[in-house]
């Protein structure tokens, strides 16, 4: 953080909490403020608090590692306060309701995916507790002589050996994917004569994705008008946009011919690999 931004803090966090669109984090010149976020009223705000619970609660938590968080969170009436676990808990408690609370947008676009590994713990932990207690409830019922302390065990394992060959086969396949469509698309653009070479950093709507096939600098196009994205290439020198698919108001923006879309100038790449659609549109920014 501080070779890149100049400081070792993070300086964004308290802008984050006043974020309408999860585009705002990629702002340029038009970052969140207070008055902005004032001005949007009380119904925006309580309905960016209840998406932000939803996708923490279901997209980050409990839908992801099914059925094992589900299994966790009924183990935590049994076990969530035991002294070992209260550290835990609170912290738990701490990371999800601040970031859906303070970070109601900012945490759709991964704040709390990103900080729940202790609560992910805390529910495989209560899972693994809450059954074993079931167990040994069920076992006194039925009045059974035998121990059973692998069962529960035994079922998460199988869980997670399936959310395994399921979930993580699909995510690297995914990843695979788009590698490889990325790869393509730089081999086209260096063919069609365009700086690929890491000489100038790259604006994208995924600049992760370049950045990790070409190992070259690459910048995130913010959702705001042309000449904004202009200002933003001339500070840092880039001369290229790349837009994968739709990116917010990108790029039906520049159709509109407003302000600064004059320094926009599609390129025609040659044909992708394969016979999918091509979602790319690259430009050169030069303005005259």
């Amino acid at each position: 953080d501080w070779l890149v931004f100049g400081s070792p803090l993070p300086g964004q966090a308290v802008t984050n909490a006043f974020s309408l669109s999860g585009f705002d984090i990629f702002a340029w010149n038009h970052p969140p403020t207070l008055a902005r976020y004032l001005d949007a009223g009380p119904g925006t705000w309580m309905s960016q608090r209840a998406d932000g619970f939803l996708h923490n609660l279901g997209g980050v938590l409990l839908v992801p590692g099914f059925p094992v968080p589900l299994v966790g969170l009924a183990g935590l009436l049994a076990v969530g306060w035991a002294a070992a676990l209260r550290p835990l808990l609170v912290l738990s408690l701490l990371l999800f309701w601040i970031t859906t609370l303070l970070f109601p947008v900012a945490t759709t676009w991964g704040t709390f995916l990103h900080a729940s590994a202790p609560v992910q713990v805390l529910l495989l932990v209560a899972a693994v507790g809450g059954l074993d207690a079931g167990l040994a409830w069920v076992g006194r019922k039925r009045g059974w002589t035998r121990p059973v302390a692998w069962l529960g065990p035994f079922f998460l394992g199988l869980g997670a050996v399936l959310f395994t060959v399921a979930g993580i086969t699909a995510y690297g396949s995914n990843a695979a994917g788009t590698e490889t469509r990325y790869a393509d698309l730089l081999g086209r653009m260096d063919r069609a004569g365009l700086a690929v070479d890491g000489s100038h950093p790259i604006i994208a709507n995924h600049p992760i994705w370049i950045s990790e096939t070409g190992r070259i600098p690459a910048l995130a196009l913010p959702d705001e008008g042309p000449a904004d994205v202009a200002d933003l290439a001339a500070a840092f020198g880039a001369e290229l946009l790349v837009v994968d698919g739709d990116h917010a108001s990108w790029p039906a923006v520049l159709a509109d011919g407003g302000a600064g879309a004059a320094c926009f100038e599609e390129v025609t790449l040659p044909a992708p690999a394969g016979t999918g659609a091509d979602e790319f549109r690259v430009f050169r920014v030069s303005c005259p």
